[in-house]
C-alpha cells in the first residue's frame, strides 16, 4: 500500500483509490455494451442495483442515447436479462 501511495504523490495524483478502476471499466463496459447484466457479471455482482452504483451515467451518454433514437440509430436487438 505504501508503494501506491508513494507512486500517486510521485504522479501528483490526489483524491484517487485504485477501486475507482472497477467503476472505470463498468462505465466503460455498459457504454460499449449497453448491457448492465453482462457487466453486473463481469464485476461478479449478485444484483444488478449493485452494479447500476458502480456504472455512471453522464449528461454526454444520455444525450447519445437520445440522439441515437431520434436517428433510428437505437439498437433494435433485445436486452438479455436471463442469466448464463
Amino acid at each position: 500500500m505504501r508503494q501506491w501511495r508513494k507512486a500517486l504523490s510521485d504522479a501528483g495524483i490526489e483524491d484517487y483509490r485504485f477501486h475507482d478502476n472497477r467503476h472505470t471499466a463498468a462505465t466503460r463496459n455498459l457504454r460499449a455494451s449497453g448491457n448492465l447484466k453482462a457487466v453486473s457479471k463481469m464485476l461478479g455482482h449478485g444484483d444488478v442495483t449493485t452494479t447500476a452504483k458502480y456504472a455512471h451515467a453522464l449528461e454526454d451518454d444520455v444525450r447519445a442515447m437520445l440522439l441515437a433514437t431520434e436517428t433510428g440509430q437505437a439498437s433494435t436487438q433485445p436486452m438479455h436479462t436471463k442469466s448464463a
